[in-house]
């Protein structure tokens, strides 16, 4: 999932998921299982989540 121009809040879902924010400034939550968290430009916050996140 990716996040587009403006601030973005990304939410994951169980199992693996790739969330990369945008241009602005975004909210990324992993959720359970292992998750590929990308914040991207902007000031961006990251919420790993339970399991192994990158």
């Amino acid at each position: 999932m990716t996040g587009g121009e403006g601030n973005d809040v990304l939410v994951g879902q169980a199992g693996g998921d790739i969330l990369v924010g945008g241009m602005g400034h975004d909210v990324l939550n992993g959720a359970e299982g292992e998750d590929i968290l990308a914040g991207e430009s902007g000031n961006d916050t990251v919420y790993g989540g339970t399991g192994n996140d990158w």
